[in-house]
């Protein structure tokens, strides 16, 4: 799960300690996780949904196959339109071979059009995860810099050898890329 995935994620001493003050204080090793991503910010937040979500991205990728093939036209969102939406995004477009430069920056012009910094409020946002004793800071992931997108894909590379690599391991493979591809450029 994301939890279980940034909760690995912890260096040796902090998940030690949190474990430890669990038998204390309810939730500390969920608290522990969210603050870690909250230092980390959006690359590390995009790295785990990678990781955890692959059956997801893979099925919103066939889906969105699907659709195109059919000669359906696409449209997907979340709350924000940068997060989910960004990574979904971000496959897509690499996916149909667009330059991965481009695919930065249109990322980055997310922001621009949520009203800078997400045009959320000046106020402080949280919200429960899975567990209702963790608490992340939502208002440290605001924004959409480029190099958030940028640090993402080379993850990706580093960790999959390519980005098709990823799609390849979450088993949306060459032949559902040049599908979706044809579909996209009817």
């Amino acid at each position: 799960s994301f939890w279980e995935e940034a909760i690995s994620r912890l260096d040796t001493t902090t998940r030690i300690q949190a474990t430890l003050a669990t038998a204390f204080q309810g939730g500390a090793l969920d608290r522990a996780a969210a603050r870690y991503l909250e230092t980390r910010g959006l690359c590390e937040l995009y790295t785990i949904m990678l990781c955890t979500g692959g059956k997801e991205i893979s099925r919103a990728l066939q889906l969105c196959t699907s659709h195109v093939q059919e000669g359906g036209v696409i449209m997907f969102h979340c709350q924000k339109g940068k997060d989910r939406t960004g990574i979904l995004s971000m496959l897509l477009q690499y996916a149909c071979g667009v330059d991965e430069q481009d695919i930065i920056t249109s990322y980055s012009l997310s922001g621009d059009l949520l009203g800078g910094e997400d045009a959320a409020s000046s106020t402080t946002t949280k919200k429960s995860s899975s567990s209702s004793s963790t608490m992340l800071d939502w208002s440290r992931f605001r924004g959409s810099p480029s190099h958030a997108m940028a640090d993402t894909i080379q993850w990706i590379k580093d960790t999959y050898g390519s980005v098709e690599g990823y799609m390849d391991y979450i088993s949306f493979d060459v032949d559902d890329r040049m599908k979706l591809k044809r579909g996209m450029l009817k």
